[in-house]
């Protein structure tokens, strides 16, 4: 007699259990989905900003060699351009 009560609550465990997934499984994967969104956009964040970073060296670099030559003019334009971009 106990098997068939085991049996009787272990059904109805299976069915909660289906209709709770049927009920929650588009919120499961809609969360699933933010988060590889969300990791993708941070990975995107990082490279553009090591590219901004590599393309302000580049810069800053050319307006210390300009300084360097005597060159004033290109180097004040070189880091005038560095200030005004706002970079620390």
């Amino acid at each position: 007699m106990t098997d068939v009560f085991e049996e009787v609550e272990e059904g109805l465990r299976q069915d909660k259990a289906s209709m709770l997934w049927s009920r929650f499984s588009p919120l499961v994967y809609l969360a699933g989905f933010l988060i590889i969104a969300a990791v993708g956009f941070n990975e995107y964040m990082k490279v553009r900003s090591a590219n901004q970073a590599v393309q302000r060296m580049t810069v800053f670099e050319q307006a210390k060699a300009s300084l360097d030559a005597g060159d004033y003019v290109q180097a004040e334009e070189g880091f005038s351009a560095l200030a005004e971009s706002g970079s620390a």
